[in-house]
């Protein structure tokens, strides 16, 4: 979806268009990607990383 501009109108409108169809496929792409890009999923990487640094530094 891309709007016309970027007012809370263009906004309004572009919601209101939305089908009922368009927002349950929303809300279920939503649900299917939100286990991986939880907080808790993704600290994991930072976790690592931050590990890693440590280690080259000695820490």
């Amino acid at each position: 979806m891309v709007l016309d501009d970027f007012t809370g109108e263009a906004l309004a409108a572009a919601l209101d268009a939305l089908s009922d169809a368009q927002v349950a496929d929303f809300k279920a792409a939503s649900d299917a990607a939100a286990r991986g890009l939880s907080a808790q999923e993704q600290v994991r990487g930072w976790v690592r990383a931050v590990d890693t640094l440590a280690a080259r530094v000695g820490g």
